[in-house]
């Protein structure tokens, strides 16, 4: 019986000790002003911070290394507006650490889709009787809407105004030049 007894709370310690799965991460390498450094593959948190600390993963960081100084790739990342800057994508943990760095900017709002698109914008206005037309100046805007996103990359230009004597388009791009 005491064979029994012995044998039974050595297979529940046996199962009770089974190993933790070890979860490997892509990082991405952030120094202390904010900028990207460099992408650090198939590591734990622990193994990447040792990493950092002593240099080896040869980044800029060396040393002393924070949470603030790496997140993962795989974490969904948003649009930030600091102070009508558009900022992102980042993931939160980025925008956390953004809002303590010194000189930083308090971050009001997040966009509401993921990635953001940065385009060049214009309107185009044509007399029709003459066909003369001008150009309004260039401006240059994130848009992080979907809706928006999903009409901009349809490559037709958007009709603002079309009666019989004038015609008004706003064109876009996402490069500055061949505007549609």
């Amino acid at each position: 019986m005491k064979q029994l007894c012995s044998s039974l709370l050595l297979i529940i310690l046996l199962i009770s000790c089974s190993k933790e799965q070890i979860i490997r991460y892509d990082w991405q390498i952030v120094d202390n002003a904010g900028n990207n450094l460099q992408i650090v593959q198939n590591k734990t948190e622990q193994q990447l911070v040792a990493c950092l600390t002593s240099g080896i993963c040869n980044t800029a960081n060396g040393g002393s290394v924070t949470s603030c100084n790496y997140y993962k790739l795989s974490d969904p990342k948003y649009c930030w507006n600091v102070n009508g800057q558009i900022y992102g994508p980042y993931p939160q943990k980025f925008a956390d650490c953004f809002g303590r760095w010194p000189n930083s900017l308090r971050l009001p709002g997040v966009c509401t889709s993921n990635p953001c698109g940065k385009w060049y914008t214009r309107f185009k206005r044509t007399y029709k009787p003459t066909g003369l037309f001008n150009y309004s100046n260039t401006t240059v805007r994130i848009y992080c809407n979907t809706d928006t996103l999903t009409l901009f990359t349809n490559s037709n230009p958007i009709i603002i105004k079309d009666d019989t004597d004038s015609l008004v388009l706003w064109q876009r791009t996402k490069t500055g030049f061949d505007f549609y």
